[in-house]
């Protein structure tokens, strides 16, 4: 049997992760050119390891860049091996209602609850 999250390329909310995992993140942003991504901008991208042990890349909103920033440093190849929390909020992006992902930086990979 083939698990559709297992084939999907990228970080899919409430599939790969949900509110309260923590992940891992094994490489620094890369940016990918708006051409590629269908958005109006450039995206930012990091490599996580999810809570089954996969890796995948994860697009990273800048909230959850500018947090992550905060407590690990501005340059975001230092992030590697830190750890971070995730909040899943449903809200509205470019007109349509969609499960969005933010990170806080935490310290320990041990599951927390949520605020």
């Amino acid at each position: 049997m083939v698990k559709i999250s297992d084939i999907t390329p990228y970080v899919v909310p409430n599939t790969d992760i949900k509110t309260g995992d923590k992940i891992q993140i094994v490489k620094g942003i890369s940016m990918r050119p708006k051409a590629e991504t269908g958005f109006d901008r450039d995206t930012a991208e990091i490599i996580v390891k999810l809570p089954n042990g996969k890796e995948k890349p994860l697009t990273l909103n800048r909230t959850s860049q500018k947090a992550l920033a905060a407590k690990y440093g501005d340059e975001s190849d230092e992030w590697k091996n830190q750890y971070a929390l995730v909040k899943i909020a449903l809200q509205s992006v470019r007109g349509t209602m969609k499960d969005v992902i933010y990170l806080e930086p935490t310290d320990s990979p041990k599951k927390e609850k949520v605020k």
